[in-house]
């Protein structure tokens, strides 16, 4: 297979610098995903079973945008089923083994989906330590999903690695006294901010830059 290509830490960290001011009007001016994400979250501790709960089923699957992909109910009961089981921890190396579970429910498109995007979310959910994947961090690292790889564990490397990286750059993050200074900023004008913990900080400041650069160049794409 051909090697996995994306921005380094470096590169990805010194465009987010150079965002800064726009990033964080960003988020002071539209904040409201960060307060549903924590309501969101405050919500599944709340719950002692995520498969009986329709309110936090609701949340997710508005917040992360489950019911315009295409999934099924089928799917939608299995993914939950899965939240509840890997509840009690889960850690990166655990997501390729979520992935390969999603594998064997079919969904409206296709009988086999790889959803690492959705998988990391309910990662992220269960452990607030795993960062997100979706279409605008890819944007931002310049990673491509190859989605013309037919092979399924060929495709699910490329998703493992790149994830290994973005947890590498989130740790970088912290010795960069000018992320530190947005992140700071950012928490004078939203009170939440405070709460979330810094890798959800960092994933939401990549998330709006990668949104930033994709709105910058005219093409609209989904949050997946």
């Amino acid at each position: 297979m051909a090697q996995v290509s994306f921005r380094s830490a470096d590169e990805v960290l010194a465009t987010v610098e150079q965002m800064a001011p726009e990033i964080l009007s960003t988020l002071v001016q539209a904040p409201e995903p960060v307060y549903v994400y924590e309501f969101i979250q405050q919500r599944f501790h709340d719950s002692s079973d995520v498969r009986a709960d329709p309110v936090f089923q609701f949340l997710f699957r508005n917040f992360y945008r489950m019911d315009n992909a295409g999934l099924g109910d089928t799917f939608k009961t299995a993914f939950f089923d899965a939240f509840q089981l890997y509840r009690q921890g889960i850690s990166a190396s655990d997501i390729a083994t979520l992935v390969n579970r999603l594998r064997q429910i079919e969904t409206l498109r296709v009988e086999r989906s790889l959803q690492f995007s959705f998988a990391t979310k309910m990662a992220a959910t269960i452990n607030p330590k795993l960062p997100i994947y979706d279409a605008f961090v890819a944007d931002l690292f310049d990673f491509s999903p190859a989605y013309h790889v037919r092979h399924f564990d060929k495709r699910l490397q490329r998703f493992t690695s790149f994830y290994t990286h973005l947890i590498h750059t989130i740790d970088a993050a912290t010795q960069r006294e000018a992320l530190r200074s947005l992140v700071s900023a950012i928490g004078a004008r939203l009170d939440v901010w405070t709460e979330i913990g810094w890798v959800k900080q960092i994933d939401f400041i990549f998330w709006t830059a990668g949104k930033i650069l994709r709105s910058n160049q005219g093409v609209v794409v989904e949050e997946t």
